[in-house]
Parts: C-alpha cells; sequence; structure tokens
C-alpha cells in the first residue's frame, strides 16, 4: 500500500508547497463563502402565533462544520496523512497498524492547521489584539446580539474601527440589540466581548 501514501504524499505535498509560496487566499474562498451564506442563524427569531423560535445556534454549527471541511484542511490531511504512511510502510510497519496511524495524523494535523490558521484571521481582524482594553468602550451593533447567541459590534480601536465578536448580558433588560443600536462593553470572557444596551440620559 506505498503506492496509496505516496499518492497523497505527493498531492497533499504539491498543495501545500504551493499554498505555503503563493499564499492561501484561494483557499480561504469556501470558509468566507460558508461564513456570509449560513449567517441566517443570526438572523431575527421567528415568531409563531407570537412565540418566537430560537433557530440560529444550529446553523452556526453547521457553518463552522464546512469551514473545517475546506480543501485547505485536506490538503493537511493528506500531507501528513501520506508522509506518516509512507514513513511507517518503509520502517516495516504493516498496513493494518500504518492506516489508523497516519488517519490519526492527518486529523491532527488539520485540526491544527485550521485552529491556526483560524487564529491568523482573528488577528490580522483585530479580535485578538488587547481585547481586554475594550472594556467600557461603546459601539454599534453591525450584526444582531442576543443573550444566548453572540453577534458583532464595531468599536472605534487603534485609530480606526474594527469588528469584535460580542454577546449580550444576562442583566440586560432587552433580549436582543439590533444592528444599528450602540452597546456599551461591561466584560470580557473567553474572547468575546460582554455588551449592554447604551443609552444616554
Amino acid at each position: 500500500m506505498l503506492e496509496l501514501y505516496l499518492a497523497f504524499l505527493i498531492f497533499g505535498g504539491l498543495l501545500l508547497a504551493g499554498t505555503l509560496i503563493f499564499g492561501s487566499d484561494q483557499h480561504s474562498d469556501i470558509e468566507a463563502r460558508a461564513d456570509s451564506e449560513i449567517h441566517i442563524g443570526n438572523t431575527h427569531p421567528i415568531n409563531v402565533d407570537n412565540h418566537p423560535i430560537e433557530h440560529h445556534s444550529e446553523f452556526r454549527n453547521i457553518s463552522d462544520a464546512v469551514k473545517f471541511i475546506s480543501l485547505r484542511n485536506f490538503v493537511y490531511f493528506s500531507a501528513f496523512f501520506g508522509l506518516t504512511g509512507t514513513i511507517l510502510t518503509l520502517a516495516g510497519i504493516i498496513f493494518i497498524f500504518s492506516l489508523p496511524i497516519s488517519i490519526l495524523i492527518g486529523i491532527i494535523a488539520s485540526y491544527t492547521g485550521y485552529k491556526f490558521m483560524k487564529y491568523l484571521k482573528a488577528t490580522e481582524s483585530g479580535e485578538a489584539i488587547n481585547i481586554i482594553q475594550l472594556e467600557g468602550k461603546v459601539g454599534v451593533v453591525t450584526l444582531n446580539i442576543y443573550k444566548n447567541q453572540p453577534g458583532k459590534l464595531k468599536i472605534e480601536f487603534g485609530g480606526k474601527f474594527e469588528e469584535f465578536i460580542a454577546i449580550l448580558s444576562e442583566d440586560s433588560a432587552k433580549e436582543q440589540l439590533s444592528k444599528g443600536e450602540k452597546a456599551l462593553v461591561i466584560d470580557i470572557e473567553n474572547n468575546k466581548l460582554i455588551v449592554t444596551e447604551f443609552e444616554l440620559n
């Protein structure tokens, strides 16, 4: 089965090398489309007989899954699956043992690459830059914010406007903050802004 591992290694290795040389913007298209097309999960709740039906969390889970199953992550899996299998086969490890080990290493590599690229994207957008300094600041809601569902808040930070993930405080008198409303950052939790409504007296 050395041919199988070599095929994956060559395929994944060439694409991975191309990504490192020419950049990974082309592999980000799937994730960007998934993020924009599945934002239905952040829309207003549907009302049936005046009873709101929350339906956005399952769509966010689908969005995350689509983002993970991307070409870039398959490239990581293919390269490391093929590399591990090739090394184990040349070392004399039989296929029944080399296959599950190679699959495991491939999955670990793709997940690590996914998390690393997600961190880089967050850093580039400003979400991971001194986020603690945002406490006490006022921003404008750009994507509806709920108590059980994060939205987005635009805040002036470092001389320019940046968008940050935000969730509505459980102590807020409102159940949601709509796009265009102002919100006050009262806390930071798990890299998310905890906000409440902001009204001038």
